[in-house]
């Protein structure tokens, strides 16, 4: 079975296929994806985080194929 590192990486140069302009780097200690200087994927312990619309997040939430991020309990991310 493939970590979600292992998954990170692959999607990870996918995207930077895609957008050339994107970049790979550290957040605090994970790898991360990110453009323009900030961030919006990297993996967190067994998950992926990704930064997505607030509609788009909605309808991963709504389908079950996600969560919202909280890094500290009962206080999800925007």
């Amino acid at each position: 079975m493939a970590s979600d590192t292992d998954v990170f990486e692959r999607t990870s140069r996918s995207m930077l296929d895609q957008h050339p302009g994107d970049e790979r780097g550290r957040m605090l200690h994970a790898p991360g994806q990110k453009t323009a200087g900030k961030f919006y994927a990297f993996p967190s312990g067994d998950d992926l985080v990704v930064k997505l619309p607030a509609v788009r997040v909605a309808e991963v939430i709504a389908t079950g194929a996600g969560r919202p991020c909280e890094p500290r309990k009962r206080r999800p991310m925007k």
